[in-house]
């Protein structure tokens, strides 16, 4: 069943006014009046709707039944060394598929590509969280927010229970074992747990940022013997802990 994002608070009745959304569901799936789909809003969870009106600006719907949620109290932001073009879309969708709540551009030392605060891409990138979460059914919607200095982000890891960074000339600590270490500690956190991941750009991250991040007590991992992307490394990091963890 086709299943459409509704930004407004509802009850018995909701209304969609996304008009390029509705040019789609109109003209390109021809949905017409008593058809049924799904419906979420981030919030409250999924319904079946049925669509009980269409005009030129809203489709409404009457709320036929809730469907089970499936909420995870894991929370994963991803703070991502900015990276070209369709690189970054690409583990934006796939981070998106795989469970990550936000994701935080970093400009770090060696970034080559340029973000500024106000740039555009972050909408279109923020489009591509709302596609991806439809797609794969997650009533929750990744958020991309506003790029930040590699100065900034010591304040931002502060708010996580745990940390992962990824080093490409670490040979010793492995995710996988330092997982192990940090499972127990994880899942008492009844009320819910924050991680952080860190991923450096394309040029990597630089051996004097990876001893500030060293020493403010987060240790540099491995994923490996291999020297991956940085658009494979978040998709690599997430599906082991979508596996350990069920993101």
């Amino acid at each position: 069943m086709d299943r459409f994002y509704v930004d407004h608070p509802f009850k018995e009745h909701a209304f969609l006014d996304d008009i390029e959304e509705i040019k789609h569901i109109t003209k390109v799936l021809r949905f017409s009046v008593g058809d049924y789909v799904e419906i979420f809003d981030s919030v409250q969870g999924e319904y079946i709707a049925k669509i009980s009106a269409i005009d030129s600006k809203r489709i409404y719907f009457d709320i036929q039944k809730e469907l089970p949620k499936s909420k995870s109290n894991i929370f994963v932001t991803l703070y991502q060394g900015i990276a070209k073009g369709h690189r970054m879309e690409f583990l934006i969708q796939k981070s998106t598929e795989l469970g990550v709540d936000t994701i935080i551009p970093v400009r770090f030392q060696r970034s080559v590509a340029k973000l500024e605060k106000d740039d555009k891409k972050i909408q279109r990138w923020n489009k591509i969280c709302l596609e991806a979460s439809k797609q794969c059914k997650r009533n929750k919607i990744s958020c991309v927010k506003n790029a930040i200095d590699f100065s900034e982000l010591s304040s931002e890891l502060l708010k996580n229970d745990l940390n992962l960074f990824f080093y490409e000339e670490e040979h010793n600590l492995t995710l996988k074992s330092y997982l192990k270490e940090q499972l127990n500690r994880i899942k008492v956190l009844q009320n819910g747990v924050s991680i952080g991941i860190i991923v450096g750009p394309e040029g990597g991250i630089t051996e004097q940022e990876k001893d500030i991040l060293v020493s403010e007590g987060i240790p540099s991992l491995s994923l490996g013997k291999r020297i991956l992307r940085t658009e494979t490394v978040s998709v690599a990091v997430l599906s082991m802990l979508h596996y350990e963890l069920e993101l």
